[in-house]
């Protein structure tokens, strides 16, 4: 008897086993987020080959056409709530501004860092970026205005940029300060 019993339970066990082994008609929470979105990827490689293609342009000198092919990444705004793509949008911006700066382009130039500065999370590197560029485009403005005998509008515009630079510099100095921070605690 104590055998019967024995494989009894044993049979028992088995059977229980194999109906927990079984799979659920409902998947699993963790089952429906893809573990890449291929989507974001998508875009963020898009902006990466835009950039490279915008460098080879510019290198050979057609400026008008880097700006262009620039702003078609911009102009994507389907994911826009994605932090990565805001942040990839306001680094895009930054560099337009930069190209628009170089082509004294003031008014386009700085609506590029007004748009950048609505993308970029509030104290982060694209945001002090995006103040550097301001700063590099009120400089080239005041050394225009001043080559065309406007002393006034060169001070004013060496007055911005140096407030650019000093915001820019004082988010860096915040990120690096974070960064640092969480860098030590993870150790």
């Amino acid at each position: 008897m104590t055998t019967k019993l024995i494989r009894l339970v044993f049979l028992l066990g088995l059977l229980w086993g194999m109906g927990c082994s079984q799979r659920s008609d409902t998947p699993c929470v963790c089952e429906a987020t893809p573990v890449v979105d291929t989507a974001l990827m998508a875009f963020l490689s898009k902006a990466k080959a835009a950039h490279h293609q915008a460098d080879l342009l510019e290198q050979s000198g057609q400026v008008d056409a880097a700006i262009e092919v620039l702003d078609k990444v911009t102009s994507f705004t389907q994911m826009s709530d994605r932090a990565e793509v805001r942040e990839v949008l306001a680094d895009t911006l930054a560099r337009l501004s930069d190209l628009r700066g170089q082509r004294g382009q003031w008014e386009e130039s700085e609506a590029d860092i007004r748009k950048g500065l609505e993308l970029a999370p509030s104290g982060s590197y694209f945001e002090g970026h995006l103040y550097e560029m301001r700063g590099v485009n009120e400089e080239r403005r005041a050394k225009a205005q001043a080559e065309q005998g406007d002393a006034e509008g060169a001070q004013t515009a060496r007055r911005r940029a140096i407030e650019a630079f000093e915001r820019a510099i004082q988010i860096q100095d915040s990120v690096i300060r974070r960064e640092l921070s969480d860098e030590g605690a993870d150790r």
